[in-house]
């Protein structure tokens, strides 16, 4: 049982999002290495951009809230059981910010490709420890993968 239910924000760039190439996971050499097109049915695009809850039964997406500082959590965009689902992950750094992208691979053979912000040289520990959470609530579910 999880005794916390990490979140995420789920992003589709990587850095500050500059817009010029590599800056968008789309564009990544990890998503052309592995066939991930954005056009495809089974990739979950629908999922950007927005927060990720793990819980012990589901993964629940919600959208994102524009209230404060740090935005939050919302309304659900849709959840999904947590059998069966796999989870890839590397730590890429663009423009001196560091995300954890997050590729999850979900038992009705749908996709999802994200980054969510983790920490910038400035800083000696991550923002926060929900991405490192969120990693070892998956235990030997997920692997760390070389992004190339």
């Amino acid at each position: 049982m999880l005794l916390i239910s990490p979140s995420v924000g789920a992003a589709k760039t990587l850095g500050f999002g500059t817009g010029k190439p590599g800056a968008s996971i789309d564009a990544s050499e990890y998503a052309r290495s592995r066939g991930l097109d954005r056009d495809d049915a089974a990739v979950r695009d629908d999922l950007h951009p927005g927060w990720l809850t793990l819980t012990d039964d589901e993964l629940v997406f919600h959208y994102p809230g524009m209230r404060g500082l740090r935005p939050g959590p919302v309304g659900v965009i849709d959840r999904m059981p947590r059998d069966g689902v796999g989870l890839s992950w590397f730590d890429e750094t663009v423009k001196a910010l560091t995300s954890r992208v997050l590729h999850l691979e979900f038992a009705d053979g749908s996709q999802l490709l994200t980054a969510t912000a983790y920490t910038t040289p400035s800083r000696r520990k991550p923002f926060d420890d929900e991405a490192d959470l969120f990693v070892e609530a998956f235990g030997d579910a997920a692997e760390h993968v070389r992004p190339d």
